[in-house]
């Protein structure tokens, strides 16, 4: 009786796991790029939109914002700048944990409003634009498409 050979098994086997870990490689960086995109979406500022605004979007009266984006990965800053999620995205590890910030002083006053009066007298009563809390709820939307994506990678 002629051996049997398990080969062709452990071959597809290699594969399936070649597969899998090219899979979660995926998953983790569409997830921070994703969610970079969408916190990074920008808009006008009010005086070229004729104070109009779409809640959810960053504003940019300035590209200081922008520029000053953020990223972390297991709690160490490794890219700051308008991509800087792009530049992330090339080291991420499926294990990793990302985070990302605004790192002007004015960020916080600007994603939840304001009201009030500033160090040189002027008044304001600023809503907020929630860009960066819009984004963090857009979390499972983002990442269930990730995942069906995946599937096709």
């Amino acid at each position: 009786m002629a051996r049997r050979s398990n080969s062709n098994f452990f071959k597809q086997l290699d594969a399936w796991g070649r597969k899998k870990k090219e899979q979660r490689e995926f998953i983790a960086r569409e997830l921070l790029l994703r969610m970079g995109n969408r916190a990074q979406t920008p808009q006008f500022g009010v005086r070229w939109t004729g104070g109009r605004y779409e809640e959810g979007k960053i504003p940019i009266d300035s590209l200081r914002m922008i520029k000053s984006f953020t990223v972390a990965i297991n709690f160490r800053i490794v890219a700051r700048g308008r991509d800087a999620h792009v530049k992330a995205a090339g080291i991420v590890q499926p294990s990793d944990r990302f985070q990302f910030w605004w790192a002007t002083p004015y960020a916080k006053r600007i994603e939840f409003g304001f009201s009030g009066q500033d160090s040189l007298g002027r008044r304001y009563n600023q809503k907020g634009r929630f860009w960066a809390t819009m984004t963090y709820n857009s979390w499972g939307s983002i990442k269930r498409q990730v995942l069906r994506d995946s599937e096709n990678a």
